[in-house]
């Protein structure tokens, strides 16, 4: 279900952007390549060996190589410190064995001339969904140069290669006396990556995205692709909801928080025409949060921890018309937290800490 999950914003203080500047935009754009040379009709033998057999063309790769399809519950563990690393797997719901999709790290050190930075500035579901490619083979992630002070939106792909965006689009500083580029990663969508300039040239954050398979100026949109869908739910400087999956066009799995997005104590059926909130888990002893529907509609995969006692949180799927949740057998990573009147582990992606989320079911 992660086509479709939505989130709120939530800012994190990681940088400072004050100072940034850059005139760069989406104007300009390079010349596009021809379109390719015309097929000739005539037609020409195949060379030969020189056992006079033809000789095979090579096989085309996209085709021989299809990756297989994903089945089970997908996880991101992050541990955001001076060296990131975000581990995404799937989970087999009956015997709790994982599967690698994607194991990704990379400095964060600030220490260092380059360093890169998760995109933590901009957060719309409650699991972090949208840093991940809908494939599971990219991460996004922003590169910051201290030298010339520019900040590039990009991605990290399966083989911890950095693929800059900024700089496939020619959106960089091209010279030494041009204002730093200041462009930031957001994350995806099924078929776009979203990214914002924050400078002085733009009244706060201009968002903009690109098909992932189109990745020229030409192909630039602006608008954020990822908050354009969301629904409107209840918030307020004390209270709400995040989004975490879709149950059907109106109703959603949704995390109700306290105080702050990194306080979730429950996870609730929300239906955003009527603005009712059903519970589905029973009791009231635990902190429940980060559901994800399985393909049939039926089953809600969640987190769970103790309100009192200090048992780790634990993956569980319970049916979604109500009953007795299932224990899944399998490794999770968290890290405490010391808030108050909260869950005692991190429950989000956030410097300093270790966590787990469900970003799917597939």
């Amino acid at each position: 279900m992660k086509n479709r999950i939505i989130a709120l914003a939530l800012c994190a203080g990681m940088l400072l952007l004050g100072g940034c500047a850059s005139d760069g935009g989406t104007a300009g754009s390079p010349s596009e390549p021809s379109a390719g040379s015309t097929s000739s009709s005539v037609e020409t033998e195949a060379p030969l060996e020189e056992s006079g057999e033809p000789i095979s063309e090579p096989e085309d790769p996209a085709e021989t190589e299809e990756p297989e399809e994903v089945s089970g519950i997908i996880a991101m563990t992050s541990e955001i410190s001076g060296d990131c690393t975000f581990r995404v797997v799937c989970i087999d719901p009956n015997t709790g064995e994982q599967e690698s999709l994607l194991n990704v790290t990379y400095t964060s050190n600030v220490g260092k001339d380059t360093y890169y930075l998760p995109p933590t500035m901009t957060v719309y579901s409650a699991s972090a969904s949208e840093w991940v490619s809908s494939d599971f083979s990219k991460i996004a992630a922003t590169k910051y140069m201290s030298g010339t002070g520019e900040y590039h939106a990009g991605w990290f792909d399966a083989s911890g290669e950095f693929y800059d965006v900024t700089e496939a689009l020619g959106l960089q500083a091209q010279s030494d006396f041009d204002d730093p580029a200041c462009y930031f990663a957001g994350g995806f969508t099924e078929d776009y990556f979203v990214y914002y300039a924050n400078n002085t040239s733009y009244d706060g954050r201009n968002y903009f995205y690109v098909p992932l398979t189109n990745i020229t100026l030409d192909a630039v949109q602006e608008g954020d692709a990822i908050n354009t869908a969301l629904p409107t739910l209840p918030a307020d400087s004390d209270s709400g909801y995040n989004l975490s999956d879709w149950v059907n066009e109106t109703q959603c799995l949704a995390d109700q928080y306290v105080e702050q997005y990194n306080r979730k104590t429950n996870s609730v059926i929300f239906d955003t025409a009527t603005g009712e909130a059903t519970e589905f888990i029973p009791g009231t002893s635990r902190y429940n949060w980060n559901g994800v529907l399985s393909p049939d509609g039926s089953t809600v995969a969640f987190l769970s921890s103790p309100k009192q006692g200090t048992d780790a949180p634990a993956l569980y799927i319970t049916p979604l018309s109500g009953g007795d949740p299932t224990k899944v057998e399998t490794v999770l990573s968290f890290s405490d937290s010391y808030s108050i009147n909260s869950p005692n582990f991190v429950q989000y992606p956030t410097s300093g800490g270790i966590c787990t989320t469900l970003i799917d079911w597939r």
